[in-house]
């Protein structure tokens, strides 16, 4: 029997796949349905209705499993997210083209859909960027300010979670080869020696923490690197920005 102080959290990705043209049609529509696959079938809604149910017996579920599930229905009492730039991707010929994507909705958008499907409460469980400490900032910014949009759309996030808490090595390679250099991406940049390093992000995560706001984080430029990749989601952050203090530049 299930601990009644057990709560399961389920984490997957916050995600949303773009058509750019008529043969995209039909591959982003399954995409955007297999969003919510593993949910609706651990939850027993799998049903022959359901629009992925033949998509399932075509690739290996038998309908008595599938009816098994829908007999042992399980309970989630949560569903974490995480959310990148590179969630949202635009498909042409039906196949990805813009990743990321270069009309991205924005993560309360997507959220949004999450919540309209699903029962359970939501919670962002990670969301980074790799760069400098004012970079870090100011997506930090924009990732609070779009959870307080949810909020006035009646979503309230049950958690939000910056990760990771400090920079970490690895990441960037799978853990492939013998070189890890840092990736710059914690709340707590590390120096040389990985001794964690207070500063402007780590004072303005621990002000949120105790119920600050977006608006009081500053919105500092971007660095070259990112104007690209957040080429489409830059129109969204309609703030007043300024230029960031050098010493959060190297770090």
């Amino acid at each position: 029997a299930k601990n009644p102080q057990t709560q399961i959290l389920h984490v997957d990705t916050f995600e949303h796949h773009a058509p750019l043209d008529e043969a995209s049609l039909a591959r982003a529509h399954f995409l955007n349905e297999r969003r919510f696959l593993f949910e609706e079938l651990v939850l027993g809604k799998v049903t022959p209705t359901h629009s992925l149910y033949d998509y399932l017996v075509k690739h290996g579920f038998s309908a008595r499993s599938l009816d098994w599930h829908q007999e042992h229905p399980i309970q989630i009492d949560e569903r974490g997210g995480n959310y990148y730039p590179l969630n949202e991707e635009q498909l042409r010929g039906g196949r990805t083209f813009h990743a990321p994507s270069h009309n991205p909705r924005g993560f309360a958008q997507v959220a949004g859909d999450y919540a309209a499907r699903l029962a359970q409460p939501l919670s962002l469980t990670e969301t980074n960027i790799q760069g400098s400490v004012s970079d870090r900032i100011t997506w930090l910014k924009y990732m609070v300010e779009q959870a307080e949009l949810l909020g006035q759309r009646g979503i309230p996030l049950r958690q939000f979670a910056w990760y990771p808490l400090f920079d970490c090595a690895g990441w960037h390679c799978l853990l492939q080869g013998d070189n890890w250099p840092r990736d710059p991406q914690g709340i707590f940049p590390c120096d040389a020696n990985w001794n964690r390093l207070p500063t402007e992000l780590s004072s303005y995560y621990q002000r949120l923490a105790k119920g600050g706001r977006a608006r009081e984080l500053p919105a500092y430029t971007f660095r070259q690197a990112h104007t690209e990749t957040l080429r489409g989601l830059i129109p969204q952050m309609t703030w007043k920005w300024e230029s960031p203090p050098t010493e959060l530049c190297g770090l």
